[in-house]
């Protein structure tokens, strides 16, 4: 569940609840715990493994991440590793967009506040 999450990471309160209802699911699994429905009890399973939520790790792998990048510890391709094509085809008409706009995962997810890494 957590493979590739700074890449995929949901926003939406719904897609994170279900990835929440699952990791619920296995926290009943490893307790040996499927009938107790009182209130904190997934709570009181989640402090005794000593395990976060998995939105608490998403964060967390985010500002990794981004630290990583903004101190040049992940790979990334320069530009010239791309090609481009010197003229466009017949068939292949370039498109261009105007106006547009645009966000990036640090404005998106809100990662830009005062928690540390």
């Amino acid at each position: 569940m957590e493979y590739g999450a700074t890449i995929w990471n949901p926003y939406m309160k719904g897609d994170i609840d279900k990835l929440e209802r699952i990791q619920n699911r296995g926290l009943r699994f490893i307790k040996k715990n499927y009938r107790s429905r009182e209130t904190g009890s997934i709570t009181n399973m989640r402090r005794q493994l000593e395990m976060e939520t998995l939105e608490e790790r998403r964060h967390s792998l985010r500002l990794i991440l981004i630290y990583k990048v903004v101190e040049g510890l992940v790979p990334a391709l320069p530009a010239d590793n791309f090609v481009i094509p010197a003229r466009p085809k017949r068939t292949i008409k370039a498109k261009t967009y105007s106006n547009c706009e645009t966000d990036n995962i640090i404005e998106r997810q809100g990662i830009n506040n005062t928690r540390g890494i």
